[in-house]
């Protein structure tokens, strides 16, 4: 008899590896699925004002509209499957009420701001076209006024919530091999 899958989280800031992570997962597991919160519309498309105004307000993550994602999470979670596991990006973990609720385990993964932020970089320049230089200097003042708010916030409110924390900077193989065994 097939069960519902186990739904295994990835939080962290952006460029903290959680989809590096969840990729080196699927190659190891290749009949697990794979949903991040990132494919759906959310914080992350939110204006820099209304993000501060959000923060300024207490940054309740409840408020942030993710019911799409959260509905994908659902289906997931309860359709029969072979594949035991399903690994989220999920960078509100359990400080969301609704999505909490669908989280079997929690990881967060640790990394110094100005590293993730370097990968990030990386990865956008990387790309077959990489931004103008313009949106990276539009980028880094947001940062200044408000992502790296955004980032400490997130930190303070999700991290407490995480059945287990990874070292981010360990190599890909380690983190993979970790989670495997955490998650038996």
């Amino acid at each position: 008899m097939l069960s519902p899958r186990r739904l295994i989280a990835f939080a962290g800031p952006p460029g903290s590896g959680k989809s590096s992570l969840i990729n080196g997962l699927l190659q190891r597991l290749p009949d697990a699925s794979a949903l991040a919160m990132d494919d759906f519309s959310g914080p992350e498309t939110q204006a820099s004002m209304q993000l501060d105004t959000w923060l300024d307000a207490g940054g309740d993550f409840n408020l942030m509209d993710i019911s799409s994602f959260c509905d994908a999470m659902a289906t997931l979670k309860t359709s029969k499957s072979p594949a035991e596991v399903a690994f989220i990006e999920a960078p509100l973990g359990r400080a969301h009420a609704r999505s909490a609720t669908m989280l079997d385990t929690l990881f967060w993964i640790d990394i110094p701001f100005d590293i993730s932020m370097a990968r990030n970089f990386l990865a956008l320049y990387q790309q077959n076209t990489p931004p103008p230089p313009t949106w990276f200097q539009d980028y880094l003042t947001q940062y200044l006024q408000v992502t790296r708010r955004v980032l400490e916030h997130q930190r303070r409110v999700v991290r407490p919530g995480a059945d287990h924390l990874l070292d981010g900077l360990l190599p890909l193989p380690r983190l993979v091999d970790a989670v495997l065994e955490l998650i038996g």
